[in-house]
């Protein structure tokens, strides 16, 4: 009796599989964008993608000298995340992009029900890995975790912040900028920078080329212009003209 049970429960589960199977290998399920899952699959798939970023984030620790909630810290990273981020997932007083349409839809960051489901650790890893198949991109293989961090600082805070404040963190990152790239730069980097300016061996031996070019093409210029001289026929002098002596007669005889 318990081996029939068996095989029947073994039997059912294969046919399941295979339906499943051949279900898949039909292609009649649309992967498109324009298609949202269906209430099941998206469970399903949500579930798994909260559950594994809190698996893999457990034991990932806030470093000591980090503070999500500094909003000067934050502003050091505006630029990574309005380079990579505000497109898809909005700003204080700046929305996504209207042709960013994907699926699942990109979490808009400034809602507070959306940022603060999330432990520091799970931003974190979420930002660094990305997820599969949602468009959202890993910052780990273009990012040092430090920058990772200040991403992750910035995105804790956008939701307490306001449009204005998001514009003036803009503003000071754009100072920060300027001053590193003008007075405020180190001495390791103005030498960089005037080095970048001084022109290398082998542009100066382009230059030198092109000058012998310039000067050999005026040259020939030169004597082209004298050999066509040279042959023009010369015209004949005129007559010198006979002066009229002081009694008025010609005496030219």
């Amino acid at each position: 009796m318990k081996a029939k049970l068996l095989l029947a429960v073994g039997g059912l589960l294969l046919m399941v599989a295979g339906g499943v199977a051949l279900f898949i290998y039909s292609g009649v399920y649309h992967v498109g964008a324009t298609k949202p899952h269906s209430p099941l699959a998206h469970s399903i798939l949500r579930m798994a993608m909260e559950r594994s970023v809190r698996h893999h984030a457990k034991r990932i620790e806030v470093p000591h000298d980090v503070d999500l909630r500094d909003r000067g810290y934050a502003t050091q990273f505006y630029g990574h995340y309005s380079a990579a981020c505000v497109t898809c997932h909005s700003a204080p007083g700046v929305k996504a992009d209207p042709w960013m349409v994907n699926y699942p839809a990109s979490p808009n960051l400034t809602d507070p029900a959306v940022v603060n489901r999330w432990s520091d650790a799970e931003l974190f890893w979420i930002a660094k890995h990305g997820i599969k198949d949602t468009a959202m991109i890993a910052l780990g293989p273009t990012h040092k975790d430090k920058d990772i961090w200040g991403v992750t600082a910035i995105v804790r805070q956008l939701p307490g912040m306001s449009p204005a404040e998001y514009a003036a963190m803009g503003e000071r990152f754009k100072a920060m900028k300027n001053a590193k790239s003008g007075n405020g730069q180190s001495s390791e980097g103005a030498a960089a920078s005037e080095a970048a300016t001084q022109p290398t061996q082998e542009q100066l031996e382009a230059s030198r080329l092109q000058l012998e070019a310039s000067r050999l093409q005026l040259e020939a210029s030169r004597k082209q212009l004298e050999a066509a001289g040279a042959a023009q026929p010369q015209s004949p002098s005129p007559a010198p003209q006979q002066t009229p002596a002081k009694d008025g007669h010609d005496h030219d005889h």
